[in-house]
C-alpha cells in the first residue's frame, strides 16, 4: 500500500495502523463489542467503508470469518469484490478485485500485489 492508502483492521488492534503508518478507513478504528452493541454504529461504520473504499481489510487469527460475529463483514467483502490475498501470522489480508471495477488491466490468476 502506499501512506495515502487507507486500511481496516477488524477489532481492537489499533497497533497495526500506527505499525504500517496507515490510517483507518473510518472514525471507528476500534470496532468491537461496539458494533455488536450498537446497530447505528454498525451502519454508519460500513457505510464510511464503502465510502473511503479501503486497499486492505485486515482479519486478525482472533477472528473467524463464518462467524457469525463477522457476518456484517463478510457481507461486505462479498458485496464490495474483496478476495484473501494473503494470511501473516494468522491474520488474513483482503484486497478488493479492482479488475471487476475496471481499476486494473486484467489478469488472472489474481496478482498479489497489484500496483
Amino acid at each position: 500500500t502506499t501512506k495515502e492508502d487507507r486500511i481496516v483492521v477488524y477489532g481492537n488492534h489499533n497497533s497495526i495502523y500506527v505499525q504500517s503508518q496507515r490510517l483507518c478507513a473510518s472514525k471507528y478504528s476500534y470496532i468491537t463489542p461496539i458494533i455488536a452493541v450498537d446497530k447505528v454504529i454498525s451502519l454508519e461504520y460500513y457505510s464510511e467503508l464503502q465510502e473511503t473504499n479501503p486497499r486492505l481489510i485486515i482479519i486478525p487469527e482472533e477472528y473467524d470469518i463464518n462467524d457469525s460475529e463477522l457476518s456484517d463483514m463478510r457481507q461486505f467483502l462479498d458485496q464490495n469484490n474483496y478476495y484473501q490475498v494473503e494470511a501473516i501470522n494468522g491474520a488474513s489480508v483482503y484486497m478488493q478485485n479492482r479488475i471487476l471495477l475496471g481499476a486494473w488491466p486484467v489478469c488472472y490468476p489474481p496478482i498479489k500485489n497489484p500496483p
